[in-house]
C-alpha cells in the first residue's frame, strides 16, 4: 500500500470527550518548545536517546498501530491503570519521543498516486537551509533530507504521472545551485507499524 503520514491533530495529547487522546490544537509538533528534536524551522535533528522501558516501547507500538486508542484501552493491554497510561503519554510527548498523532493516507486513492526519490547535486556554495527549502517552494515535494555523500539532498516526491514527474523535476533542476539530478520511481513501499 502506498501511503504517507500527514498531521491530522498537533500538541500535546488530553482526554476527549469519548477518553481517547487527543490534541490541543494551540501548539503543534513542529514547535521546538514542546519537541526538543525540532529545531524553529521544524527540522528534525537526532535528539539524545530516551531511556525507554517494556511499558514505555509496549504503549508506542499500540499508539502507532492506532494513534486513536483510548487511554482505557492502553490501560488494559500494558496492565496500569488510566491515569498511569495517561502520564507516560504525557511524558512521552513532552520528551519529544511521540511528536505528533497522525492519519495514514492512502496517496494512491487521492491526487498524487505515483512516488518518486530525485536525488539532487547542489553547487559547493549552497547552504543546507536553500536545499530544505524545496520542500517550502514545491508542493509535489513530501520531504527533503539533506545528505552526506555522492549527492546533496534526497527529495521525496508525489506525482499525478509521468508528465507531471518530468515537469517537477524539470523545475528541481531549474532552482538556483542545482548542478544534476538522479530520478528514482517507487514501484512499492510498505510502511505503517511493525
Amino acid at each position: 500500500m502506498n501511503s504517507t503520514v500527514v498531521n491530522s491533530t498537533v500538541g500535546s495529547p488530553r482526554r476527549s470527550q469519548a477518553g481517547g487522546v487527543r490534541q490541543d490544537r494551540k501548539s503543534g509538533p513542529r514547535d521546538p518548545r514542546r519537541n526538543p528534536s525540532l529545531d524553529a524551522q521544524g527540522r528534525h535533528y537526532p535528539a539524545r536517546v530516551t531511556p525507554l522501558d517494556d511499558v514505555d516501547r509496549k504503549l508506542l507500538a499500540l499508539l502507532e498501530a492506532d494513534g486513536r486508542r483510548t487511554f482505557a484501552d492502553l490501560a488494559g493491554e500494558v496492565a496500569l491503570s488510566q491515569p498511569a497510561v495517561k502520564r507516560r503519554v504525557d511524558r512521552l510527548v513532552a520528551v519529544g519521543v511521540i511528536i505528533g498523532f497522525t492519519a495514514v493516507v492512502d496517496r494512491a486513492r487521492l491526487d498524487r498516486p505515483l512516488e518518486a526519490f530525485c536525488e539532487l547535486r547542489f553547487q559547493g556554495t549552497t547552504s543546507p537551509e536553500d536545499m530544505e527549502a524545496l520542500r517550502r517552494d514545491l508542493p509535489e515535494v513530501e520531504a527533503v533530507y539533506v545528505l552526506a555523500g555522492d549527492f546533496d539532498a534526497l527529495c521525496h516526491l508525489r506525482v499525478r504521472d509521468m508528465a507531471h514527474l518530468r515537469e517537477v523535476v524539470a523545475r528541481l533542476r531549474a532552482t538556483t545551485g542545482v548542478v544534476g539530478t538522479k530520478t528514482l520511481m517507487v514501484m512499492s513501499s510498505v510502511r505503517g507499524p511493525r
